[in-house]
């Protein structure tokens, strides 16, 4: 395991984590957490590999401090299942570092070693930024996703989920994404404030909400640039409350 695992590892219910400000943590396919998934009959189990893995965990704060998680191979860098009560804060996750690129859904490392095997599709989307699966009350708040290939954050079957000014970047090199914040079957409150997006690849909705429960959205003070998606879609039992948001260019209604 790498030292930003072993970090995530000691943390306790209620516990708090201060990142050293302006660290770089280079994270690696083969030294990463690994979620086993359930086999159903729809789906084989798989092996989930997360840099910051959380599970059933309750009242816990990761302040990131300024620092980055920079991406090396199949990872998903922010992944809680069954938490509650998670704020993450401050924090850059870069896809787009040096040494490594994204072709088509995979980011991955231009010369394929050890530390970057290739492996099929996962739970996640690959280059998503953050996973909330099954959580109830997760704030993220003041985070940076660059270079990502599907969605920055993924919330499903989750209650209560906020992400305020957080801020989005496709690589530069012109490669595409998934969309940027993604609610499916989540209830209580789905709040995205605050948000930038920037690239103009992107194959989504800047915000996406749908599912059977009842989820009330809050999009709020938001600003994106070109986007092939929709600025706001939303498909839920529940209300809408959409204001003070700019989209420069969208290929569908905002």
């Amino acid at each position: 395991m790498n030292e930003l695992s072993d970090l995530i590892s000691e943390i306790k219910d209620g516990g708090k984590l201060v990142l050293e400000h302006g660290r770089e943590y280079h994270l690696f396919a083969d030294d990463c957490f690994i979620y086993e998934t359930e086999k159903t009959a729809e789906s084989e189990g798989e092996a989930i590999r997360a840099a910051v893995f959380l599970s059933g965990k309750k009242n816990v704060t990761i302040d990131g401090g300024g620092s980055a998680l920079k991406i090396h191979g199949d990872i998903t860098p922010l992944l809680f299942i069954g938490c509650k009560n998670i704020r993450v804060k401050n924090l850059t996750v870069n896809f787009a570092c040096d040494g490594c690129e994204t072709a088509g859904s995979t980011a991955h490392c231009p010369k394929p070693d050890e530390k970057t095997p290739q492996t099929a599709a996962q739970i996640c989307p690959k280059g998503t930024g953050a996973y909330i699966g099954n959580c109830d009350t997760v704030l993220l708040e003041n985070m940076r996703f660059k270079g990502f290939s599907g969605t920055a954050v993924f919330a499903k079957d989750s209650k209560d989920v906020t992400i305020r000014k957080t801020e989005c970047a496709l690589s530069e090199n012109g490669s595409a994404c998934d969309g940027f914040f993604r609610f499916e079957n989540c209830r209580g409150k789905a709040v995205a404030d605050g948000c930038t997006a920037r690239g103009k690849s992107a194959r989504g909705d800047f915000l996406y909400v749908r599912g059977g429960e009842k989820c009330d959205l809050t999009a709020k003070n938001n600003c994106a640039g070109e986007n092939a998606g929709r600025g706001v879609y939303y498909a839920c039992r529940g209300k809408a409350f959409v204001a003070g948001n700019t989209f420069f260019k969208t290929g569908g209604a905002a």
